[in-house]
């Protein structure tokens, strides 16, 4: 009687695995296709402020100097975002 209980448990065990496996490449394949998604609409932003004239590029007021702690942060995100892309 015990090891029908132990078989019952064997395969209830071996169904949750599989399914489990199921689930994580069916996410790993849905994360592959948005990041492929998010590298097209990062290369179509790119290419259309190439295609935008000088005139209609955004004029940012304050043209200062970027102070140190203001470029460790660029960095950092960008750093982020490319380790999210590759």
């Amino acid at each position: 009687m015990e090891s029908i209980y132990w078989y019952v448990i064997l395969a209830s065990a071996a169904i949750v695995i599989i399914a489990l496996g199921g689930v994580a490449i069916y996410y790993r394949n849905k994360l592959e296709k948005c990041k492929t998604t998010l590298i097209r609409y990062i290369n179509e932003n790119i290419e259309m402020k190439e295609k935008l004239p000088e005139y209609e590029l955004p004029n940012f007021i304050n043209n200062e100097e970027i102070t140190p702690s203001e470029f460790t942060r660029i960095m950092t995100n960008v750093m982020k975002r490319l380790l999210f892309i590759a």
